[in-house]
């Protein structure tokens, strides 16, 4: 199996995949095409394989804010880089109450340090 990258190429390559996975669900905002589904599917395994095979000591620029709406369907939360770049989901009422209590958590830790 080949050598993992340096991180730096890491970092630029899932900051790359992340706009490429921002813009295909732009598209599909607009028309679901199904190679922009298959394509976003592939993105969204190539991110969560670069974070499980121990990447995620790669430095995740901070999110410049988050908003999170509520329109009584369906609970969103949009991550804006300070670039201007984003990303988002749908959570479902059970995953947002456990977000919640582990951004909790991840505070307080740092407010204690």
């Amino acid at each position: 199996m080949a050598d993992a990258p340096p991180v730096r190429d890491r970092a630029a390559t899932r900051q790359q995949l992340a706009e490429m996975r921002s813009r295909l669900l732009g598209n599909l905002g607009k028309q679901i095409d199904g190679g922009d589904l298959a394509l976003l599917a592939s993105v969204q395994g190539a991110i969560a394989a670069m974070d499980a095979d121990g990447s995620a000591s790669v430095a995740v620029a901070p999110g410049g804010r988050a908003i999170l709406a509520d329109d009584g369907q369906t609970i969103s939360l949009t991550i804006y880089t300070e670039a201007a770049a984003a990303t988002g989901a749908a959570l479902t009422a059970e995953r947002a109450l456990a977000l919640a209590g582990e951004l909790i958590t991840a505070a307080r830790r740092r407010l204690h340090d």
